[in-house]
């Protein structure tokens, strides 16, 4: 997705989500912002440390 100052954000609820995501895009785009919640919202997220791996 592409907010109004023209920055790619995405957001993966799970792991497997992210690795899906890089598979597909990892050629197509240059920079992203990965939107990544608190633990304490409930919503499906992401560690730090996983999105490196």
């Amino acid at each position: 997705m592409q907010n109004n100052i023209g920055v790619i954000t995405v957001h993966c609820n799970s792991i497997e989500e992210w690795h899906n995501w890089l598979k597909e895009n990892h050629l197509k785009e240059k920079s992203i912002t990965l939107i990544v919640n608190k633990k304490h919202t409930g919503k499906g997220t992401i560690s730090h440390l996983d999105s490196m791996k």
